[in-house]
């Protein structure tokens, strides 16, 4: 028997932190203690790291709380800048502010933001609170077009606007781009309307530059900047460590520290140019998560002290990080409705070099290294792919060293199963045949018996020369299927002719 899979698990998987795992979140107490002190001293904040280094996660587990702690601090509902139109609206002034106010307000009534100025939406936001079925009390934000302006600090209070994932206003509604000025600008316009807002906006550190254009439009140009590293050794043993101590599990050091030295191996090229692993100075918060969450699920139960024989047994990275990928893989294709074959040969032949280092995809339209772009777009909600931006290139690589042998042999095992899965067919055709064959004659064989001796012979020299030719037609059959599985089997492991999956 193993442990509870989902309600006693400490370690979250490979998703984002979310207020309520607030107490299982580890290893990030000096960056959420700096970025505090950030917030509160800088109206505007651009808070910026890496790809997949836990932005979201600190924002919701360490930066909400200790501001809804800070008396003199209200923090609205984490917004976005991207999105769909409702069906009840047809056209908006600003993409980017509509869909800005339509994350905070909990009104449901989406058109009557299509027109209005963020200025406007914050003086006309008010806070409802109600009482559950707990006794417990729910706030909830509501743009009331008919009430009388005044902004939630009316009261004297600070209260503090969060957009998440701020690149979306870089990469969401290309066609839209003569708005994002506008927004800008309205952004402005909001803030000096009320002195007591703040501001605070996360986007991925590669997107800053994208930015700068548009750092004129605001009082403070964009100048309060926080940048969070990824995750160090020390940090990474807390948070592997610290979260099963709190469901009575000893995760011994020793143990703790061999994973951690197994998720930060990077591929480095040596002076004899012999590819190898080492270890890098960083570890992958969702890896890390992944490994962890696998692990605990596997452990006996009972477990009371967590070895370096549980990581051999049960939970080894590879097969962890192996049996995410193939999960993520499949789950994007059928989303997408491009073939997992595609997407399988992108990893192997794309961002998978010969030497075994990470590549680089150049993002084209609409397809990158073969691949569709809509499915990139996917894959990279999983981590297992990041994207860069560099000199105004957008390009696709692994997120981590660490992702290739693993990848590599989740594809080996999927190949040798599809070509196990072609050649039972194959065979299946042959055999088929063979039997159809066998009963003809054997029902040849039956007619010429009931005839006379004079018929009887020359049906059953009928009956030899058609099987015969039956068994000739069989084998031929037999030989064409086998090589059609074949040579089905040459065309899937071989990329594709044209860069694309279209020929297939």
């Amino acid at each position: 028997m193993s442990q509870e899979a989902s309600v006693d698990n400490p370690y979250v998987g490979p998703r984002t932190f979310r207020y309520e795992d607030r107490h299982l979140f580890f290893g990030r107490e000096r960056e959420a203690r700096d970025l505090l002190a950030r917030v509160l001293s800088e109206r505007l904040l651009l808070f910026c790291a890496q790809s997949g280094a836990g932005k979201s996660s600190l924002l919701h587990t360490r930066l909400i709380p200790q501001l809804q702690e800070e008396k003199a601090f209200i923090v609205l509902p984490v917004g976005r800048v991207s999105g769909e139109l409702p069906d009840d609206v047809e056209s908006v002034a600003n993409i980017y502010a509509f869909h800005l106010m339509l994350s905070i307000d909990q009104g449901g009534e989406p058109a009557q933001l299509a027109q209005i100025t963020l200025k406007d939406f914050f003086r006309r936001l008010a806070c409802r609170t109600v009482v559950d079925g707990k006794g417990q009390e729910q706030r909830s934000w509501v743009y009331d077009a008919t009430a009388a302006p005044a902004p939630p600090s009316s009261g004297a209070r600070r209260y503090a606007l969060i957009i998440d994932q701020f690149e979306e206003i870089i990469t969401a509604h290309p066609d839209r781009w003569s708005e994002r000025e506008g927004f800008f600008k309205q952004l402005d316009d909001a803030m000096r309307g009320d002195p007591n807002l703040w501001v605070v906006l996360t986007l991925r550190e590669d997107y800053v530059a994208g930015l700068e254009p548009y750092a004129p439009l605001l009082a403070d140009r964009l100048r309060a900047r926080f940048h969070m590293q990824r995750l160090g050794v020390d940090a990474a043993l807390q948070a592997i460590r610290r979260p099963a101590a709190l469901r009575g599990v000893d995760f011994q050091e020793a143990a703790a520290k061999k994973l951690v030295n197994d998720l930060r191996q990077v591929k480095v090229r040596r002076p004899d140019g012999v590819v190898g692993d080492e270890p890098g100075p960083h570890v992958e918060p969702m890896q890390l998560q992944l490994v962890c969450y696998s692990l605990w699920k596997r452990l006996p139960r009972g477990t009371t002290q967590i070895q370096e024989s549980h990581l051999e047994a049960v939970g080894d990275v590879d097969s962890a990080l192996a049996g995410y990928y193939d999960e993520k893989a499949a789950a994007i294709a059928r989303q997408t409705r491009v073939r997992e074959r595609a997407m399988r040969r992108w990893f192997d032949k794309e961002l998978i070099t010969e030497q075994g280092t990470r590549g680089l995809v150049l993002k084209k339209e609409p397809r990158s290294g073969g691949l569709d772009n809509w499915a990139i777009a996917a894959l990279l909600t999983t981590y297992l792919v990041r994207e860069d931006t560099r000199h105004g290139a957008t390009l696709y690589e692994l997120s981590h060293d660490r992702l290739i042998d693993p990848i590599r042999q989740a594809n080996q095992r999927w190949y040798a199963m599809l070509r196990d899965r072609l050649l039972r067919i194959g065979g299946a055709v042959a055999l088929v045949l063979t039997l159809a064959a066998i009963v003809l004659a054997a029902a040849l064989a039956a007619q010429a018996q009931r005839q006379g001796e004079q018929a009887n012979a020359r049906l059953t020299s009928a009956a030899t020369r058609e099987l015969a030719l039956i068994l000739e037609a069989t084998a031929g059959a037999e030989r064409t299927a086998t090589a059609e599985v074949n040579k089905k089997i040459g065309d899937l492991l071989q990329p594709p002719r044209n860069g694309s999956d279209q020929d297939y």
